[in-house]
């Protein structure tokens, strides 16, 4: 009992953690850092997997009301981030397809110069959407007080039923890939995968080598996912670009390009994640508990 409270201050700590930073990044976005911008989505996603966790302590009113100021809140650079991503993944795949000779050095530098501008005209939007930005500060500000308030309920807090569950949907999403191998699926499954290792890593102590491994692995996975889902969004955006200095006959050329691509990293998604899932849930669970953060004796 006493390490289950003592795992349930942690993850509650965690969470006030996240979003203290949350609210820090957002109001710096206003900078125009890119990192900044980065930051932001990526801790409250980190909140958002630690909440998940809590679910147990909280009604279902006050889940909802929290995931959904953290959701929200997360929006507000949603775009800006994706713009961001799809230039910086189509740098790297120029840089890929340079010795393969797929992709003809004009067609790139006329698809990354459109990104270049996405990505800009993205940035500056945010900049100027002062009130949008306040507001989430704001909304990050209001839920901090009843964060706190769980650790008047530790007692009721279960770790491994929050575990036990993100888990079975990581796996139930990961066989729907298998099934069906489409886009929704894949960016299902990468969402599911982050949420649990953010979980699991806001759970397990710092000398926790087996489930730092898992963590490791996982992360790994996600960015592999990452990689396929950008492209997926850039070869929807391709689809529909009307740019005048990118033809019918060069835009086929990208897409079947980024097709090829994306179903390499389809491949090597799945190579990665053998032996990742292999656990019931209860094991799972099980797992990370045991090696979780070390608590006073």
């Amino acid at each position: 009992m006493r390490k289950k409270v003592h795992l349930a201050r942690h993850l509650v700590d965690a969470l006030l953690r996240h979003v203290e930073k949350a609210r820090g990044n957002l109001a710096e976005t206003r900078e125009g850092s890119d990192e900044s911008i980065h930051d932001a989505r990526k801790v409250l996603k980190q909140a958002r997997a630690a909440l998940r966790l809590l679910r147990s302590g909280l009604t279902r009113d006050e889940f909802d009301e929290l995931n959904a100021s953290l959701r929200d809140a997360g929006a507000a650079v949603s775009a800006v981030r994706d713009a961001i991503a799809l230039d910086e993944a189509f740098a790297r795949l120029k840089e890929r397809e340079r010795k393969k000779e797929r992709l003809t050095a004009g067609v790139a530098d006329h698809v990354q110069s459109a990104l270049a501008a996405k990505r800009f005209a993205s940035v500056k939007s945010l900049h100027t959407d002062v009130v949008s930005l306040h507001r989430n500060v704001d909304r990050l500000t209001k839920i901090l007080p009843k964060i706190r308030s769980l650790s008047g309920r530790l007692e009721g807090i279960d770790l491994a039923q929050g575990l036990r569950r993100q888990y079975k949907k990581t796996v139930q999403a990961l066989r729907l890939v298998r099934k069906t191998q489409e886009s929704r699926a894949l960016h299902e499954w990468r969402k599911q995968v982050k949420y649990l290792y953010n979980a699991v890593s806001d759970v397990m102590g710092a000398d926790a080598k087996p489930t730092a491994r898992f963590v490791s692995r996982a992360e790994k996975l996600a960015d592999v996912l990452g990689d396929e889902h950008d492209l997926a969004e850039m070869e929807r955006w391709l689809i529909e670009f009307t740019g005048a200095s990118l033809g019918a006959q060069e835009r086929d050329q990208v897409v079947k390009v980024i097709a090829l691509e994306r179903q390499h990293l389809r491949r090597r998604a799945l190579r990665v994640s053998r032996g990742l899932f292999t656990r019931s849930a209860r094991g799972f669970a099980r797992y990370v508990l045991a090696s979780g953060a070390s608590f006073p004796r």
